[in-house]
């Protein structure tokens, strides 16, 4: 086997690997955690809040990273150098879109991953302020930060899965062409 073709296989191993963590930890989360975290006592809510979100902003970074960064890498390769295939092709023209939607996915993740680390921050806030007696009132008005941001989180969530599944669809599209 000659060494393009080996280094061809494991960029392409890393990059589809690295992809199913990066949607699959996305979709972990929205049709597993955000369902548990609603069900779940406040205490047990608040465990979760200040150590998995961070934990999956961790994993989503990285898969994230290693996706966006092996993408070119492997349309290099596959196109040998001729990048024009990305603009002259209608699969050519499906990867181009779905590198680009994914480049929009990778944004939209970091803005979620900032929300999620918000959330344990408030959270560790709230629960630091009840163990030493803070007043009742900065309490109150951190806990009444957190809803909100649930929210834009959790429909950031949803976006992000959309997303995810279009640039999937391009990808399988792309392979078909």
């Amino acid at each position: 086997m000659d060494s393009s073709l080996a280094l061809l296989i494991i960029v392409s191993l890393v990059h589809i690997f690295a992809a199913v963590m990066w949607i699959g930890g996305n979709f972990f989360e929205l049709m597993t955690l955000v369902p548990a975290l609603r069900k779940n006592s406040k205490t047990v809510q608040e465990e979760i809040a200040t150590t998995v979100p961070v934990l999956e902003n961790k994993n989503s970074a990285i898969t994230a990273t290693i996706t966006i960064i092996a993408g070119p890498i492997l349309a290099y390769q596959y196109s040998k150098g001729d990048m024009s295939v990305f603009l002259s092709t209608s699969g050519g023209n499906a990867i181009l879109a779905g590198g680009l939607l994914a480049i929009v996915l990778y944004v939209f993740g970091w803005y979620a991953g900032l929300i999620r680390l918000k959330i344990a921050r408030l959270t560790k806030i709230t629960l630091a302020g009840v163990a030493t007696k803070g007043s009742s009132e900065q309490i109150s008005a951190i806990k009444g930060l957190i809803p909100p941001l649930n929210s834009r989180l959790t429909k950031l969530i949803y976006f992000e899965n959309f997303l995810g599944a279009v640039v999937l669809g391009l990808m399988i599209l792309a392979a078909t062409l």
